[in-house]
């Protein structure tokens, strides 16, 4: 097998023909021999029958499981290390990406690859368009502050206060005219349904795994790289679509409310309080 430049994580999370559909919309790209697509089971599925169907697609891939639930970021990581132990190296890019996403062209990595980012770019995001044709990245232009984690741990820790909160964040949404596309930037972090990562973010990491099981993995990542003076950049000339079929929007509130406040305690932790 030629080394590849891409290695494409995805997580199954009983979203078998979620992984379908990406790995047939995967085999289209015009740079697909330098792709390579790793699927992290998180869910204990039918593992036989989702290989047989993968093995018919014509794309190059690893199946693993971990046999438990590893989470989104550290299955991610997971799959990484599985890489580097069965061919002997990691590819430069590192793509994480939900099950949900589409491609809004088949020249996605070409031109992607065609790119000469900057050595200090240690993680690249991609327009991200919502099915209500609304941009989401850059995600936050700006470090969050102290505060605002503070709120946020406090808030999602009273299950109560977190339906408020959310339900206000909803309506307040309503009233918003579509978020326009932005212009390439550096931004603070980027948006978790997809993004791509050098492989010295993943070297620099010397095995370092996420503190938490979900959510505010991006906060995570976009801390990592400002600790080691590294930068994130925002690239609008590179566009996918997030067709937000999670199945974390199936969790239970107050479990959803527990994954929030315990990741931002962990970051809190992490980065914000160390002298």
């Amino acid at each position: 097998m030629k080394h590849k430049q891409v290695l494409i994580i995805i997580v199954n999370y009983g979203t078998e023909n979620e992984i379908m559909s990406y790995a047939h919309e995967l085999a289209k790209q015009t740079a697909i021999a330098d792709l390579f697509l790793m699927v992290i089971d998180n869910k204990y599925c039918a593992e036989q029958q989702l290989e047989t169907r993968l093995k018919e697609v014509g794309i190059e891939y690893y199946y693993h499981n971990p046999n438990k639930n590893l989470g989104y970021l550290n299955a991610a990581l997971c799959g990484v290390d599985v890489f580097q132990s069965k061919f002997d190296y990691v590819p430069k890019w590192i793509v994480v990406s939900n099950t949900d996403i589409s491609y809004c062209n088949n020249n996605f990595y070409k031109d992607f690859l065609n790119r000469n980012y900057n050595e200090d770019i240690w993680c690249v995001a991609p327009s991200v368009i919502s099915p209500k044709n609304i941009y989401c990245n850059p995600h936050y232009k700006d470090r969050i502050s102290i505060e605002k984690v503070n709120r946020i741990i406090w808030v999602f820790k009273h299950p109560i206060l977190m339906k408020i909160y959310l339900l206000l964040s909803k309506m307040k949404g309503k009233g918003k005219i579509d978020r326009p596309k932005q212009d390439s930037q550096y931004v603070y972090s980027s948006h978790g349904c997809f993004f791509i990562l050098r492989n010295s973010f993943y070297f620099k990491l010397n095995g370092e795994k996420y503190g938490a099981l979900l959510y505010s993995e991006e906060s995570f990542i976009a801390e990592f790289i400002r600790e080691n003076n590294k930068k994130s950049f925002y690239d609008s000339s590179l566009e996918v679509r997030h067709n937000e079929n999670l199945t974390t929007g199936k969790i239970d509130y107050r479990k959803k409310g527990k994954y929030i406040s315990e990741s931002m305690q962990y970051i809190k932790e992490r980065f914000y309080e160390q002298k």
